[in-house]
């Protein structure tokens, strides 16, 4: 029942990680035990496992600068869990048939995901919606084109290596899928990525003389993905043609276009990232950390993802930890190319590479290939901050290192059994994978199902009660499974206050406050308090969140208020001036969205409008009114566009604070601000029917 009420999807979607970490916890201790009853020599690639345990062990020593330690175990648990992925495969690539089972995986999964993405659009275009930008299971279109990139060219060179007419047909499809759906999301930069891959894949196999006896073969690949880009790029083409015409009316009119804002936003927010690098150079501020640390030095609006995995990456584990992330890559590209470009290829052996694949340089170009276009995209996207696409990496490193492994002469590394500390290394981690996995999983769960008991109590009233209370048990239960999660302590906050249990609410804000001290744990402490009447415990807590995030609007505007209703208006004054100076600034000029109207600082004026009232300076309240105004009528326009949907109750406000704005005009008609009653008589009919629609 509760699976039906809640869905398959979210269900899938909130157990997806801890599944992963569990499946590969149980691989891991599958080859370990392999390795263990019959130990096998493998070539080590000089310089690889030394870079790569570094990674992880930098990694791990960045906890301790980092200021919400459960995101940081949760990232290091995903990095570590990656790494092991790729030293399984490196492990058991032992000979190419172990090479194309993995590869052929890599394929597979690209191709569903293509498959889904191109579906997904053809859905939607059949129902009128021709403006949908494909993102399959990916959170948005440019993740999706990030893992994308690191598919289509290891499918290009299967698809030219490949022997046999199934296997041919097989990669030909998958080819023409993923290619369709990369140019279904839109996305500009992934579309010149995938251009650029293909172009340095024709370099590689060129100068490599890879393509001796296949040029038909890789004629044809390239024919599949230019055709199948061509036929799929009505997306990316509109908007190409969306920026270049908004391009011409800016320069018409002055005003930036959407791109450019989204050009400064980046910019912004990668001079932000630097900043928090600048001041954490050794350790970083903890893997995982970004969401919880950035806002300390952010410029603009808060950002999940520094939209740069390099700046990201060095922003939490330092520059140590960016030079053994790209240490990482130098040792197995360095390997690769000198594989790839070895004078005897192995074509020229009698014994064919694979039953159905029959040059391994053509697929070991396209692994470069992939790595190279991922490599450049992440200079755009946090693509490795996505656990599909960070997994899809490590994987997409190790094919091609034991591909090259297959490829290179025997003199080129060592063989060498398991070492006893990669072994028991391996063993700690297994146990910690375990850990990470099922106690996440039944929070997840116990979180799962209080969503679908507080959904139950909106659709049933009658009952809700009975409903809150079992979304407190469930949340309790995921409390004791994950004690230093925020998440569920806010959850059940949330639940104890229409429970009538304030003391458990206020337990539950407390302890996630010494869990995950940061802005939003802070906020939702000081509307606790407020609505308790602890003003000034509540103008603590709003400080606090202040202190973590200077530049949150909404923090700012409820201290600021919280502030002016006990008396403290100079106090006051300076926090709404503060909020002003941002709109004013680089925080409220650039946005990811530009066409979202930001309402906090119509707030703000207002604020202004009541200490100068107090004050006696008429002109000045009568100028922050105009200010407030302004922003109110600009948000009506658009309030129903998808950028400017607030949730129900914050529209309510809105809609009640534009018409008293549009009464207290009267206050200042002796000023030339004019009670507009035409004004206020169409706002309220259209509220009116915006509540009356369903």
């Amino acid at each position: 029942v509760r699976l039906a009420k809640g869905g398959i999807a979210s269900l899938l979607n909130a157990l997806g990680v801890p599944v992963l970490l569990l499946l590969t916890a149980l691989a891991t201790l599958i080859v370990l035990v392999r390795e263990w009853r019959y130990p096998k020599m493998v070539g080590n690639i000089p310089g690889v496992w030394v870079m790569a345990a570094g990674l992880g062990i930098w990694a791990s020593a960045s906890l301790l600068p980092a200021p919400v330690k459960y995101l940081s175990i949760n990232g290091l648990t995903v990095l570590l869990s990656a790494l092991l992925v790729g030293g399984i495969i490196a492990r058991l690539g032992r000979d190419e048939r172990s090479v194309m089972v993995f590869l052929g995986a890599l394929i597979v999964a690209g191709s569903i995901i293509g498959g889904i993405g191109v579906n997904d659009y053809l859905n939607a275009w059949k129902h009128g919606t021709h403006e949908l930008r494909a993102y399959a299971t990916f959170t948005n279109p440019n993740f999706l084109a990030g893992y994308l990139l690191l598919t289509i060219p290891a499918t290009l060179g299967a698809f030219a290596s490949a022997t046999d007419r199934t296997a041919k047909l097989a990669t030909g499809i998958g080819l023409a899928l993923q290619t369709a759906c990369l140019m279904l999301t839109a996305s500009r930069a992934g579309a010149a990525m995938m251009l650029l891959s293909v172009i340095a894949w024709l370099d590689l196999v060129l100068i490599s003389r890879a393509h001796r006896g296949k040029m038909a073969s890789v004629s044809q690949g390239v024919a599949i993905v230019v055709l199948s880009a061509v036929l799929a790029s009505a997306p990316t083409l509109s908007r190409v043609t969306q920026t270049a015409s908004a391009a011409n009316g800016a320069a018409v009119s002055g005003n930036p276009t959407g791109q450019a804002h989204s050009a400064e936003f980046r910019k912004y927010t990668w001079i932000g990232t630097y900043r928090a690098i600048a001041a954490n150079p050794i350790m970083g501020t903890g893997i995982g950390s970004f969401e919880a640390a950035y806002p300390r030095y952010t410029l603009t609006a808060f950002t999940q993802h520094a939209h740069n995995s390099y700046l990201q990456w060095a922003s939490e584990t330092g520059w140590v930890g960016a030079v053994l992330l790209m240490g990482t890559f130098a040792a197995i590209v360095g390997f690769t190319l000198k594989a790839l470009f070895y004078v005897a290829p192995l074509e020229e052996n009698t014994a064919p590479f694979h039953p159905y694949f029959g040059s391994p340089k053509l697929m070991l170009a396209g692994l470069l290939a992939s790595l190279f276009g991922s490599m450049i995209h992440s200079v755009f996207d946090s693509d490795w901050y996505v656990v599909a696409t960070l997994f899809t990496l490590c994987a997409v490193l190790s094919i091609m290192a034991i591909l090259a492994r297959v490829v290179a002469p025997q003199n080129a590394y060592a063989p060498q059994p398991l070492s006893p500390i990669a072994f028991y290394s391996s063993i700690v981690l297994v146990i910690f994978l375990c850990w990470r996995g099922v106690a996440p999983m039944m929070n997840r769960i116990a979180q799962w199902n209080a969503a679908i008991s507080l959904n139950m109590a909106y659709i049933d009233p009658a009952n809700a009660k009975n409903h809150l209370e079992e979304a407190a048990k469930e949340y309790r239960h995921a409390v004791g499974f994950a004690p230093f999660d925020p998440e569920p302590l806010l959850g059940l906050a949330t639940v104890s206050i229409p429970l009538q249990q304030p003391d458990e609410a206020s337990k539950a804000l407390h302890r996630a406050v010494v869990n995950a001290p940061m802005g939003r744990t802070y906020y939702r402490l000081g509307k606790f308090l407020l609505e308790h009447n602890d003003r000034k415990g509540a103008i603590a807590a709003f400080s606090e969140a202040r202190a973590r995030e200077p530049r949150n609007l909404q923090n700012l505007r409820w201290l600021a208020d919280t502030q002016e209703k006990i008396g403290q208006n100079e106090e006051a004054k300076l926090t709404y001036e503060t909020m002003i100076e941002l709109e004013k600034g680089v925080f409220g000029r650039v946005r990811a969205i530009p066409e979202m109207i930001e309402t906090d600082f119509a707030y703000a004026h207002l604020g202004l409008t009541r200490i100068y009232e107090k004050n006696k300076e008429i002109m000045k309240a009568s100028g922050e009114y105009k200010e407030a105004l302004d922003i109110f009528r600009a948000y009506w326009e658009k309030r129903n566009t998808a950028e400017n949907q607030k949730n129900p109750d914050k529209r309510n406000e809105l809609a009640e604070t534009y018409l008293k704005t549009l009464e207290d005009a009267e206050k200042l008609q002796m000023l030339g601000s004019s009670n507009d009653k035409a004004e206020y008589n169409k706002v309220k009919v259209e509220w009116e029917k915006d509540q009356a629609a369903p």
